[in-house]
């Protein structure tokens, strides 16, 4: 695994001169023994040495957050991983890097607060309930690029500024039901409608 400095050192030398971005370092901490976990206790799947396999995570932010509610309107991504694709391979654990400038950004403002989305499926259609986390600290407020390049440091933990959308209750699980229906579950929903118009009809 590349180290962060280094990540940032290549894109540094690649990228033109006049360009700014912003790094963000997103990971579950290490210090507390804290994990990610589904409904059910168990840590996130971390899969196998095969990529994309693990559970999904994502970083990004919510139309209408601020710093009292980061969760408030639409979820917006910025970057996705899963679990073990960062050279860690620990279940409930995860340390990655991305970086951010220009059209990466996705229209953020500075001061938004971003969010890390955590599922428990390997994708969102695989996925069955999910959860996000942010901090009302001000300390994952977005940062705009510019130059010397700054960087964001988004480490999970038990903090007191530490908020889950799913409050206290679902902190550090996958708590919260997808919103998204299934294909067979809109399928049976169909068909349960069309029978009801049949024996109406009758």
């Amino acid at each position: 695994m590349l180290s962060k400095l280094f990540l940032l050192s290549l894109f540094s030398a690649f990228a033109p001169a006049n360009a700014a971005f912003l790094m963000i370092n997103w990971s579950m901490t290490p210090s507390d023994g804290r994990q990610l976990t589904n409904k059910t206790a168990s840590p996130l799947c971390a899969g196998t040495a095969l990529s994309g396999d693990g559970t999904l995570l994502e970083l990004g932010y919510y139309s209408m957050a601020s710093v009292s509610n980061p969760f408030a309107g639409s979820w917006t991504i910025l970057a996705t991983t899963t679990i073990g694709d960062d050279g860690i391979e620990i279940s409930g654990r995860f340390s990655t890097s991305t970086i951010l400038g220009g059209s990466a950004s996705g229209g953020l403002t500075s001061s938004t607060p971003l969010s890390i989305r955590f599922y428990d499926g390997t994708t969102v259609a695989n996925s069955t309930y999910f959860n996000a986390v942010s901090k009302t600290s001000g300390s994952w407020n977005y940062i705009a690029p510019n130059d010397p390049s700054p960087v964001l440091n988004l480490a999970i933990d038990k903090g007191a500024s530490t908020v889950f959308q799913n409050g206290l209750s679902g902190a550090f699980s996958t708590s919260i039901a997808i919103p998204e229906s299934s294909p067979i579950l809109l399928w049976f929903s169909g068909a349960a409608i069309l029978l009801l118009s049949r024996q109406r009809k009758k």
